[in-house]
């Protein structure tokens, strides 16, 4: 499982005022290795009540957050499960109290080339 933790570059606009996109940098921290597996758990989880268990069981696993500028116990977390051709089913928006996962935004699905 990999873990990474990125840091959302500053706003910015346009000369009318419409947000553009944002750059996000990798930065060194880590996501601790029993918070990773406890969110890992907790997405796994939520897909099997789903019906996905067995789609995502040999799928590459990867937790990450896009908040490195918030205190750790402020951030989102989110959980990509991708197979082998790129495809991928990610839990995202995964927050802890007292390091334990307890709610999420739900899923999303989408593709990334390999």
């Amino acid at each position: 499982m990999q873990t990474q933790v990125y840091l959302t570059g500053a706003p910015r606009h346009d000369m009318v005022g419409q947000r553009l996109p944002s750059y996000l940098t990798i930065t060194p921290e880590t996501i601790s290795k029993g918070l990773a597996q406890r969110i890992l758990a907790y997405a796994s989880k939520r897909l099997a009540e789903a019906g996905f268990e067995k789609l995502i069981s040999t799928w590459t696993t990867s937790v990450y957050t896009l908040d490195a500028d918030k205190k750790q116990v402020n951030r989102a977390y989110t959980v990509k499960f991708q197979n082998d051709k790129g495809g991928y089913i990610e839990v995202s928006g995964i927050y802890t109290q007292n390091g334990w996962p307890f709610l999420d935004y739900g899923y999303a699905i989408g593709h990334d080339s390999v």
